[in-house]
């Protein structure tokens, strides 16, 4: 592993964030390219005149109160240093700290370094190109990001249950952090000759007011156009509007999954039987048994589960200008 050619700040650094402006909350322990990548974005800071405060973690879980002490400390930018999971912890943070919209709440700032990026894929960030990410906070151009929720738990590109969601369970670590993505199509393979497709059942409050409800093998709800990477999934999804995107697979089995994973990578999702696209305010879903629920990439839940989106909330997310 690639040690950080600067100098992390720890936990209980005494400088407050006020001074800083900026605050990159990051991995230490992300080594070789992840590394290189984020001192290469400091440095490019640093260089365009800024004098960020870099603060790590140690596990997952703690960008959430690192988030927080920095935006009670008067961070003007918190970034988040990693994949999306690693912002919605960010995001989750600042929320904790700042409940109420205002100028006293921070904007989220991104620096990508996971290993799909669903978000900064979104909002057109390169996720290879650490330079540019910098030069992008330096120019601070800002829009919305209305985060939605799971049974309370912040969640900024999108939520599922079904066989993703036993994908993310079952995703080797160790062979994740070397391999990338390609860890998740090997666990795909290894889980579809077994996985028995439960009945998940959604029940939809769409923005109009009606309720329906919809069967399917996998439910994802989603604020972005974006699935595993670039693969569109929702084409109308946006991460400021004010409803959520949901998507109901129909047809189990693994005939149906090629389909739709060819679907996926032909940009034809969708436009076939067997998939339902809808938008709403609120979704409840439920299935037999306690299903896993991931979000943001990283295992979150278990069925049932209740998705809500504050339409009234939101925060400033420094993004390219498009």
């Amino acid at each position: 592993m690639d040690a950080p050619d600067f100098d992390y700040e720890t936990n209980n650094s005494r400088r407050p964030a006020v001074r800083a402006g900026l605050v990159v909350i990051a991995n230490p322990k992300a080594g070789g390219t992840s590394a290189r990548r984020l001192a290469t974005a400091i440095e490019t800071l640093r260089d365009l005149g800024h004098a960020p405060a870099i603060w790590y973690t140690r596990g997952a879980g703690q960008g959430r109160p690192l988030a927080a002490r920095a935006a009670r400390e008067g961070a003007a930018v918190v970034v988040a240093a990693g994949g999306d999971g690693t912002i919605a912890e960010v995001v989750a943070g600042i929320l904790d700290a700042c409940p109420t919209p205002g100028p006293d709440r921070p904007a989220v700032g991104l620096i990508p370094l996971g290993t799909v990026n669903v978000l900064a894929r979104d909002i057109g960030l390169k996720p290879r190109v650490p330079r540019v990410a910098a030069r992008v906070l330096d120019a601070g151009h800002r829009r919305l990001l209305r985060p939605a929720r799971l049974n309370g738990r912040p969640f900024v590109a999108m939520a599922s249950t079904g066989i993703d969601s036993e994908v993310v369970r079952c995703v080797d670590g160790v062979l994740k952090h070397r391999a990338g993505a390609a860890a998740y199509l090997w666990a795909l393979l290894s889980i579809v000759p077994r996985y028995a497709y439960p009945v998940i059942t959604a029940t939809l409050e769409r923005p109009d007011g009606s309720v329906e409800g919809l069967t399917g093998a996998l439910v994802l709800v989603t604020r972005s156009r974006f699935y595993g990477g670039s693969l569109t999934v929702a084409p109308t999804a946006e991460i400021g509007a004010p409803d959520l995107h949901v998507v109901v697979v129909h047809r189990p089995g693994a005939v149906a999954l090629a389909g739709h994973g060819l679907g996926l990578l032909t940009g034809r999702f969708g436009r076939g039987p067997g998939v339902s696209l809808r938008t709403a305010r609120r979704v409840t879903v439920e299935a037999a048994g306690p299903l896993p629920v991931q979000a943001d990439g990283d295992l979150a839940e278990t069925l049932p589960a209740a998705i809500t989106l504050d339409v009234e909330d939101g925060l400033d997310l420094i993004a390219p200008m498009t």
